[in-house]
């Protein structure tokens, strides 16, 4: 049962439960507000310092990210922190994966054992194909699939503009709607990113739209 949906049935299942106990109605109702609070605020600390550990972690500790095409790991990279470096040129630089690498995962991805997977990593996150429909590689079609026939890292090239280009259109919480319509895979997944699924569709695409707006308002000025 979604946590969510636990929380609020809690207080109305304890009532019953003291309600039957006790035979008070009364002090059913304050020992079961008394323990669902309790539980609340528990759960509240919990959650605060799953979240407060992510956001200290995430940022700076190596992450891998990887492209799924029909169930098969096509393509990914490596990345640390997100302050990109370039070379002398100022192409940014970029940890691609090898084909040996992909070959590896893949195999544990068919197996979904995504422990073997993670590795030293802190987290891995699969985006499969359709978070990015409608979302056009600056690569013609035909050449970057032959291209990535030749080697997986023009592959994940191509899925990294496809990126570009959708956190452009749709604001940088589209992977998060992604993830909750199951498109995203996140190993391990945090109680922070489970609770997120909890959130009603409309509620998390009220938020995405403001989000979004206030990005482009930025951007206008």
């Amino acid at each position: 049962m979604a946590y969510l949906l636990e929380l609020l049935l809690l207080p109305i299942v304890l009532f019953f439960l003291f309600w039957v106990i006790l035979k008070k109605p009364l002090k059913a109702l304050l020992w079961s507000s008394l323990i669902s609070l309790i539980v609340v605020i528990i759960f509240g600390i919990i959650v605060y310092k799953d979240a407060a550990e992510f956001a200290a972690r995430f940022p700076e500790q190596p992450k891998l990210f990887l492209f799924d095409e029909k169930g098969k790991i096509v393509g990914g990279l490596t990345l640390t922190t997100f302050n990109i470096t370039t070379d002398e040129n100022g192409v940014p630089k970029f940890d691609l994966l090898e084909d040996s690498e992909i070959s590896l995962l893949d195999a544990a991805y068919a197996k979904k054992d995504y422990k073997a997977m993670l590795g030293s990593h802190y987290m891995v996150i699969v985006f499969k194909s359709e978070v990015f429909e409608g979302i056009e590689s600056s690569v013609p079609g035909a050449i970057g699939a032959f291209l990535g026939a030749i080697n997986s890292k023009f592959t994940t090239l191509m899925y990294m503009d496809k990126f570009s280009k959708l956190v452009e259109q749709k604001g940088p919480l589209v992977f998060l709607q992604e993830y909750k319509k199951g498109h995203v895979i996140i190993y391990p997944e945090i109680l922070t990113f489970k609770i997120f699924k909890d959130i009603p569709q409309s509620l998390f695409d009220r938020v995405s739209q403001t989000v979004l707006a206030q990005q482009n308002n930025t951007e206008q000025k």
